[in-house]
């Protein structure tokens, strides 16, 4: 990080309870990911502004860039991974009616920047084994953008990773935050060319 971006970080941090939590947090995120080059478009960071992690992420200090766990033994992933995969994805995600598939969506966090970058028209659906964080991602999306739920932007699926989820597809975009070795052929087999 610069010279000036950790003067505005530390300046940013010391007004951090005046201000306000999120808006103030999303803020130094964002500036911290443009000042290391890690969110190249304008469409991950309007994704990354509307998407409020602290709903997606109940541990003190959700906007820290850094893992925290979610439960079940999983953890939301770093926003600079967040930044580095709604970047890779922002041509894909940009295309009218575009339809993602996020595997491993766990909080559901990445799940709802991405329907956000898909738009009206577009789907994303978020593949996750674990059926009790399934329903954890239903109630932070609801509490954070219920309108991606009610106009059919995004939507929460329990299933096995490593089947894919033909149902919604052909996929845009494919998103695999489980770990993996490989690229399973059922996935890759549901993404539009």
């Amino acid at each position: 990080m610069s010279a000036s971006l950790r003067r505005v970080y530390t300046n940013f941090r010391l007004y951090y309870t005046i201000v306000g939590r999120f808006r103030l947090y999303i803020s130094v995120m964002i500036m911290y990911e443009l000042g290391a080059g890690i969110i190249g478009s304008d469409k991950a960071e309007d994704a990354m502004l509307a998407i409020d992690r602290g709903k997606y992420c109940h541990e003190s200090d959700p906007y820290l860039d850094k893992p925290r766990k979610i439960g079940y033994n999983v953890t939301i992933s770093a926003p600079h991974m967040h930044a580095y995969a709604l970047t890779m994805m922002t041509e894909q995600l940009s295309r009218k009616g575009a339809h993602a598939l996020d595997v491993g969506s766990g909080s559901g966090y990445l799940t709802a920047c991405m329907a956000h970058m898909v738009g009206s028209g577009g789907l994303v659906v978020g593949l996750e084994h674990i059926p009790e964080l399934v329903e954890d991602s239903r109630k932070n999306v609801e509490l954070d953008r219920p309108d991606l739920v009610q106009d059919g932007r995004i939507k929460f699926v329990v299933g096995d990773g490593r089947l894919g989820h033909e149902a919604d597809g052909p996929y845009d975009a494919i998103h695999v935050g489980a770990a993996a070795d490989s690229l399973p052929e059922t996935i890759s087999f549901t993404r539009r060319s």
